[in-house]
């Protein structure tokens, strides 16, 4: 289950929707012209789930339907060692349906590297975005 609460310095606090779809918000705001208040309106019915690590947010998903968007905390940056805890964080999303989508605008090759370093294949390439899928967790253990 995930949860919104986030260690602060000495006590632990409640974050709330807004603060949590800050990295989303900031991400899609970035080259474009739509305020951050109408993109808040775009996600109303879209659940967002905070990524914690060690009690820090570090990222935040919106998840409708199988379709998930994800954008990390500005100044995290992830590192090999957390690809399990991206792992976890996607599990239950992925159990869901057994696969997830995207989709980003053709102007973001910054974000379509992000998605397919997480694994997500493209499928299909619409008027104005294209579209990704996940069809297995990420980060996979090899085995022999």
């Amino acid at each position: 289950l995930w949860h919104n609460w986030v260690e602060r310095p000495d006590h632990l606090y409640l974050m709330t929707r807004d603060e949590l779809l800050d990295p989303i918000i900031s991400t899609i705001r970035k080259g474009t012209g739509v305020s951050g208040v109408e993109l808040r309106k775009v996600f109303e019915d879209w659940e967002v789930i905070p990524m914690t690590i060690d009690g820090k947010h570090v990222a935040t998903g919106v998840f409708k339907g199988m379709e998930l968007h994800f954008a990390l905390v500005p100044g995290w940056k992830p590192q090999a060692c957390y690809r399990g805890a991206i792992r976890e964080f996607l599990r239950p999303l992925f159990d869901r349906y057994g696969f997830l989508t995207t989709r980003v605008l053709h102007e973001r090759p910054a974000q379509k590297e992000f998605v397919k370093r997480l694994g997500f294949k493209p499928t299909w390439r619409g008027e104005n975005v294209d579209y990704y899928m996940l069809t297995r967790l990420p980060f996979e253990r090899k085995t022999p």
